[in-house]
């Protein structure tokens, strides 16, 4: 998922069409929001530390 968002990032630094730009802002808000929702979930199931890591690592 980290690599989505720094990829999506690139992309709005290089964008000059205002429709992209706003497409990657709101691409970039899609995948944070989807990242705090799998942080929360992790909490609320009391995963460990390593399962937390490897959920993060399936999201990417």
């Amino acid at each position: 998922m980290r690599q989505s968002l720094e990829t999506v990032s690139s992309r709005f630094d290089c964008a000059s069409d205002p429709d992209i730009v706003e497409a990657c802002i709101y691409e970039m808000q899609a995948l944070s929001s989807r990242y705090r929702y799998l942080l929360r979930e992790a909490r609320c199931q009391n995963l460990s530390r390593a399962a937390q890591t490897s959920l993060r690592r399936a999201s990417n």
